[in-house]
């Protein structure tokens, strides 16, 4: 029960935060996040994802460091795939810290002005699409949209990850006295 209590951390990783989607395409292509904490985007604060089954909606997930409040979004590079359009459809954008999740509104994100080729963005239900035109199209999630920190302040709820302890702690003693 004390190696339960002290050192178990229920596989958490207090140190990031993941940011995912589910994203369809009509073109195969490389997607790519870039993030920082002042918005000074380079290739080493950056992770990619393949996307190879065209119009097969595929989950992206990126784990990044929690003192990240800028993230950017590149929809891929239309150069590589031959042709200068791309149409995307994207759901669930939401970022996720210690059990608890957040979503993303793409609306609100259409609203930035820190964003290159996109050039439409339309709701259809819990779908978004999103018709991309040049080689770099992107879009920068801004801390006022993000509120990282905030949302981290938010969830950071001792009492529950205790509780899962305590229970497991119970069923660990169970477990054992049914030997």
């Amino acid at each position: 029960n004390i190696y339960i209590l002290k050192y178990l951390k229920f596989f958490r990783n207090d140190n990031e935060i993941k940011l995912s989607y589910i994203l369809k395409s009509d073109k195969e292509d490389s997607f790519q996040i870039f993030y920082d904490e002042n918005g000074n985007f380079t290739e080493d604060k950056s992770q990619t994802i393949e996307y190879r089954k065209v119009y097969r909606p595929q989950i992206f997930e990126y784990f990044i460091p929690k003192e990240s409040n800028f993230i950017r979004i590149d929809f891929g590079n239309i150069s590589k795939v031959g042709n200068n359009t791309k149409k995307l459809e994207i759901e669930k954008i939401k970022i996720e810290y210690n059990g608890k999740e957040k979503k993303i509104d793409i609306l609100d994100i259409q609203s930035i002005s820190n964003k290159n080729g996109i050039i439409g963005i339309e709701k259809k239900g819990d779908l978004y699409d999103i018709k991309i035109e040049g080689d770099d199209a992107f879009i920068v999630l801004s801390p006022k949209i993000l509120k990282i920190q905030e949302f981290i302040s938010e969830t950071k709820d001792g009492i529950h990850i205790l509780f899962e302890k305590i229970i497991l702690c119970l069923l660990a003693n169970i477990i054992i006295l049914m030997m």
